[in-house]
């Protein structure tokens, strides 16, 4: 049977930790070689049972932070701990506590396999069961677990049988079939239809309460994020720009980048957009980044020393932090 809940202790660590994570890719080939900044310096911390968004625009580096964490790929430098212990490699106990959910849910199936083969998989690997009706008997519950009723007609299907709403439930189901402790959900609803999402993200949420899981959920979307998540934190550049509690961020945004993500979020009660001033410049280059903080050539409010040396982070009120010379400035 799927494992009970978890619970958790007060004053338990973070379970999961990010020190000054770091990852660059090469690229130009031989003739002209170059490094691509993906990943510079990001720190954070998650708690268990919490959820906790990567927000920021394409080309951020928040997919290649969660990459990072589910081992898919090795950082350049930094560390990643798990309940407190380093992790450098992926073991398989590792890759049980740690599960991903990608964001395009046909592409993350096989097509070739029926559901119940996919999530069987996880269970036989590892040996969540000891008798092929052990196996097939979870299989059913997970499927009940997500909402797929009858779990026996569904696991019978192929992917392409199912909706897109109903074949990321599958992913989640596979995702929880090994009782993890952190889910790293990349961007799961934005392939989705607009009336589908709210199904996921409650779907989410209670799998949070019910089994006790811990999510870093990237999205660029900060409506979804303000809907789910307790604390967000802003990347832009492959920095981690701007952090805090959700709705003290979204209430007072520090960062000129992070109150330019806020002003782009549709809404039908202002007749304009909250922030008038356009964005100037390019989006930054990653393989030759220029010294100072990345946002500079698009910041409203740039200074001199901007465009020189990159800000430290600051210390702000209700849970926030920012890097920022103007919100040092103004603190």
């Amino acid at each position: 049977m799927i494992a009970p809940a978890r619970e958790t202790r007060p004053g338990d660590e973070p379970i999961l930790e990010v020190r000054s994570l770091n990852k660059q890719f090469r690229v130009g080939g031989m003739f002209a070689p170059g490094r691509l900044h993906a990943v510079r310096d990001v720190s954070f911390s998650l708690h268990a049972g919490t959820v906790m968004a990567l927000v920021g625009e394409s080309g951020s580096g928040k997919s290649t932070t969660a990459r990072l964490i589910a081992k898919l790929i090795p950082p350049t430098s930094g560390t990643i701990l798990l309940a407190g212990t380093p992790t450098r490699r992926a073991t398989p106990d590792y890759r049980r506590r740690v599960q991903m959910v990608f964001q395009d849910p046909f592409s993350s199936l096989n097509p070739v396999h029926t559901i119940a083969h996919h999530l069987a998989r996880p269970i036989i690997v590892h040996d969540r069961a000891g008798s092929a009706a052990e196996v097939t008997e979870q299989v059913w519950a997970l499927l009940a677990l997500v909402g797929l009723n009858p779990p026996d007609e569904i696991a019978a299907k192929h992917p392409h049988e199912l909706s897109g709403g109903q074949r990321q439930r599958v992913a989640f189901a596979r995702a929880v079939a090994v009782d993890p402790e952190v889910v790293l959900a990349d961007e799961p609803v934005s392939m989705l239809d607009v009336s589908i999402r709210i199904d996921i993200l409650n779907l989410m949420d209670r799998l949070r309460r019910e089994r006790h899981l811990s999510y870093l959920y990237i999205t660029h979307d900060l409506a979804s994020a303000r809907y789910i998540a307790q604390s967000i934190i802003v990347m832009y550049a492959g920095y981690a720009v701007e952090g805090g509690p959700t709705e003290a961020l979204l209430a007072a945004p520090a960062h000129p980048y992070t109150r330019r993500l806020i002003a782009a979020v549709p809404n039908l009660t202002r007749a304009g957009p909250r922030d008038p001033s356009p964005a100037r410049a390019e989006p930054p280059n990653l393989v030759n980044p220029a010294p100072g903080c990345p946002f500079a050539p698009r910041c409203p409010v740039v200074m001199a020393r901007c465009r020189q040396i990159m800000p430290e982070i600051t210390t702000l009120a209700n849970g926030r932090w920012v890097r920022c010379h103007y919100a040092q400035e103004t603190a």
